[in-house]
């Protein structure tokens, strides 16, 4: 548990550092400091929502081609058994019906 905390303490303090330098970079007065980074803090939630969302759609679009791709093997795999052995059994017939195979 603290090493857990002195890791998320060192990274909330190296994003600290990291907002400084950008707000210093762009020049970004300190009255105006407060409202971008409460855009940006919101920006990031919605996008990190939207991206859950989008993951949740394809991980259920990935599930549902898979069920279908597995359907279809097992439609493949025995329409080939049974096949087999229609052809076996019409092959069978010819034979025994004297004609060409």
């Amino acid at each position: 548990f603290l090493t857990g905390y002195l890791s998320e303490l060192a990274l909330s303090m190296d994003n600290v550092f990291v907002i400084a330098l950008i707000f210093a970079y762009f020049h970004v007065p300190l009255r105006l400091q407060h409202r971008v980074l409460f855009w940006g803090i919101l920006g990031a939630i919605v996008h990190a929502t939207i991206g859950a969302v989008i993951l949740l759609f394809v991980s259920k679009l990935f599930r549902n081609v898979g069920g279908f791709l597995v359907v279809l093997v097992l439609a493949l795999v025995v329409f080939t058994y049974y096949s087999c052995w229609i052809v076996a059994a019409s092959i069978k017939t010819a034979r025994r019906s004297g004609g060409p195979i």
